[in-house]
């Protein structure tokens, strides 16, 4: 039982009031410890774009949990994972290969081509 979802409800379950108070107080503990951080990961971009990349790896997941099948056993079997993880490592090579190319216009790419042992 939630006792939050119940909360006027707790005398019907013989609970304990400070019960409720406790579990908020722990929690804004939680949050009070963790402020730092998470204040961290909020403001800097590479944690979104990380958010994002895996958001977008996860997105042929979320199309197998629309067609009906489990969608946490899939994400979780290992092909899952490594299918997840080949596809994050692709997708941050091809947005490292874009951001060359916007922004150097491709300098970096040649280098590395003209560096490769033929």
């Amino acid at each position: 039982m939630d006792p939050i979802a119940n909360l006027f409800r707790l005398y019907r379950y013989q609970m304990d009031p400070h019960f409720v108070t406790d579990a908020v107080e722990a929690a804004v503990g939680v949050y009070d410890r963790d402020f730092l951080s998470a204040l961290i990961r909020t403001l800097n971009p590479l944690w979104w774009a990380w958010k994002l990349v895996g958001w977008l790896a996860s997105l042929p997941f979320a199309l197998i949990g629309a067609a009906g099948f489990n969608r946490a056993a899939a994400e979780g079997s290992v092909i899952g994972k490594l299918f997840k993880f080949i596809a994050e490592i692709s997708i941050l090579i091809l947005t490292l290969l874009q951001i060359d190319q916007l922004v150097f216009a491709g300098k970096y790419l040649v280098l590395i081509k003209a560096n490769l042992p033929t």
